[in-house]
């Protein structure tokens, strides 16, 4: 009995360690500018943060390298119902888009692939990642400028 305690502990600890760790480790990327990059391929993300300056426009240049794969990248504040702070327009791969973002609030949200919102997922950092004020009630931004670039052949 004593033995199959200590063996459930031990799970235990062995499973949620890592998450308190992790949480307690801060964001997992930081602001370095204010154009980001980010490639799709085999229907993954090539990156699982990205971030960005706090209250200053910035460009998130997408290449999907999927070949006839439907991809994008959306950003959202899951914190406050999945409110969708920016989406960038779905692009048919191989191709590639520049997305211009509109100033964001600091604060840790998330950034998908809307048409693989359940497997496309990563942690969208701006800021230092801390909430800085409440959401604000305004429509989310969409594609303010795109740049199209055609796939080199």
């Amino acid at each position: 009995m004593r033995d199959s305690l200590r063996a459930l502990l031990a799970v235990v600890i062995a499973v949620f360690m890592p998450t308190v760790a992790a949480a307690e480790s801060g964001p997992a990327c930081s602001p370095s500018g204010t154009t980001l990059s980010i490639a799709a391929k085999n229907r993954k993300f090539d990156k699982d943060c990205l971030a960005a300056p706090a209250e200053r426009s910035f460009t998130i240049e997408f290449d999907n390298q999927d070949p006839s794969v439907p991809h994008n990248v959306a950003i959202y504040d899951r914190a406050h119902g999945k409110r969708p702070l920016f989406k960038g327009e779905v692009i048919i791969g191989p191709n590639r888009i520049a997305y211009s973002v509109p100033a964001q609030a600091s604060g840790t949200y998330e950034f998908v692939c809307e048409p693989h919102d359940f497997t496309m997922i990563g942690t969208f950092i701006v800021g230092d990642g801390k909430a800085s004020a409440p959401p604000s009630s305004t429509t989310p931004s969409s594609t303010a400028t795109t740049t199209r670039y055609r796939p080199s052949r």
